[in-house]
């Protein structure tokens, strides 16, 4: 069933809903079906590293240094290290990612 039909342009029903959220999960496996065939030939890499280096005239260079590692779907939340020393326990999201890359060149 299509989910931009005029059905579910209302309340739903609950067998509605259960048939949007059925068809909604074949999409979404559909997608990541497609993703992983791919890349099915690539390396498999355990985590993703990224270096963020930021200079500025004003204040001393600042490294932000940005870990995450392989899911099943894609890349878990980041754990971000800022000039070496690690940004408390919990992970990252981009939300905090670019705030604190904002707070950096402000």
């Amino acid at each position: 069933m299509n989910h931009l039909s005029f059905r579910y342009r209302r309340p739903r029903t609950p067998q509605e809903q259960r048939e949007f959220c059925a068809a909604q999960s074949r999409r979404i496996s559909g997608h990541w079906a497609k993703v992983h065939a791919a890349a099915a030939g690539d390396p498999v890499r355990q985590t993703r590293t990224n270096r963020i280096t930021i200079e500025d005239t004003h204040t001393t260079r600042t490294i932000l240094l940005v870990r995450r590692q392989q899911t099943e779907r894609g890349w878990s939340r980041a754990a971000v290290e800022v000039n070496g020393t690690p940004c408390g326990k919990r992970l990252w999201g981009l939300r905090q990612l670019s705030d604190a890359i904002a707070r950096s060149l402000a």
